[in-house]
């Protein structure tokens, strides 16, 4: 699977218009500005075991995810939540790791499209 599905980004370059000319681009900004946030909560929660917050991060970064492409991030982020759900813990730290290396490399090619 690519790191970025490109038909999730044609999707949302459509929805630009001359009112807002630079939605992906600020979309993919709000994206990695926000994302280094929901990553520490998640090992936050983690680490204290909070599930309400794990399910809670997990979601709306997959969504997020989703949105912009970042299908491996998704489904990292669907794994983590469904962990949340389940009240267990174990395996969420590798989870996150993966997670974590799924978002440097979306990341990377995100910055491309941020251009």
């Amino acid at each position: 699977m690519k790191v970025i599905d490109q038909a999730a980004l044609d999707v949302l370059r459509d929805l630009q218009d001359d009112e807002d000319p630079h939605m992906l681009k600020d979309l993919i900004i709000m994206f990695l500005e926000s994302t280094p946030e929901r990553l520490a909560k998640m090992k936050s929660a983690i680490s204290d075991q909070e599930s309400k917050v794990l399910i809670l991060e997990a979601h709306t970064l997959k969504s997020s995810s989703a949105n912009l492409g970042a299908m491996l991030m998704r489904d990292a982020c669907l794994k983590l939540e469904t962990l949340g759900h389940t009240g267990g813990f174990d395996g969420a730290t590798e989870l996150l790791e993966d997670l974590e290396k799924e978002y440097q490399r979306a990341k990377a090619e995100l910055k491309l499209h941020a251009k």
